[in-house]
């Protein structure tokens, strides 16, 4: 997958994430992130960091954490749907990070 389809899915997961209300900020602050380099080997670089793998895999606030819920404010016509398209979207992210 070459890093303009990385960066649109990333983009497609944020959009998701916002019309659901979700606050997810690690994704956005990633695209900013992109958005000040120039070229693909930069793009590369920030996807491959070390702190972009831990804020998006690991821990507390990790993108492994993350559930679309309305005990959270999130606005979603259904749990089970949203939550599958959100994994969906995370394998997707995973499997991208790998490669």
């Amino acid at each position: 997958m070459d890093i303009n389809n990385k960066v649109m899915l990333l983009e497609e997961l944020q959009e998701f994430l916002n019309s659901r209300m979700v606050t997810y900020i690690a994704i956005s602050r990633l695209l900013d992130q992109i958005a000040t380099v120039q070229t693909d080997s930069e793009k590369l670089l920030i996807l491959k960091s070390a702190d972009v793998q831990r804020q998006l895999q690991e821990g507390v606030e990790s993108l492994n954490d993350l559930c679309i819920s309305k005990l959270n404010g999130d606005i979603t016509d259904s749990l089970r749907v949203d939550n599958q398209k959100l994994e969906e979207y995370r394998s997707k992210l995973f499997d991208l990070l790998k490669s």
